[in-house]
């Protein structure tokens, strides 16, 4: 048996994942009441939310890193809290958004319409250069003869 088989045993990977029912307290703060939610096979799932709204409580309960008070989660035929919680680890993962990199986003998103400013500021400063030092078009002529 090779490593890769010997890793996925007991864990069903071309299934569906699938959380059914979760309910999650923390002391007095409820981060998950009933959450239900289903993952198809090879289908990508983004959880969106205000902040303490249990996105991230729900994603750790997926891979075991927090424990529901209830409810079940499954991958496949398997339920994840009979699954060894490192090998389950190694078939579920998520990427969480980070604020930190909200200000550079924010500059990407900013740049096309920066670029086009620049652009056209740059094209208005060509035109007066150019009406004032080759007047009447001789500016084409003038770089039409020196190519």
């Amino acid at each position: 048996m090779s490593a890769a088989a010997g890793a996925t045993r007991g864990l069903t990977t071309a299934a569906a994942l699938s959380a059914k029912d979760l309910h999650k307290k923390f002391g007095d703060v409820v981060a998950l009441d009933g959450v239900s939610v289903e993952a198809e096979a090879g289908s990508c799932l983004a959880l969106v939310g205000e902040s303490g709204s249990g996105k991230t409580t729900l994603l750790r309960c997926f891979n075991r890193l927090v424990t529901p008070d209830r409810g079940e989660i499954r991958l496949g035929d398997t339920d994840v809290s009979s699954a060894d919680p490192v090998r389950l680890r190694r078939h579920i993962g998520y990427v969480r958004t980070n604020l930190e990199y909200r200000p550079l986003i924010e500059v990407l998103d900013a740049l096309p319409k920066e670029m086009e400013r620049v652009q056209r500021a740059c094209s208005a400063a060509s035109d007066a250069i150019r009406g004032r030092y080759f007047p009447s078009g001789s500016a084409t002529n003038w770089v039409g003869e020196a190519l």
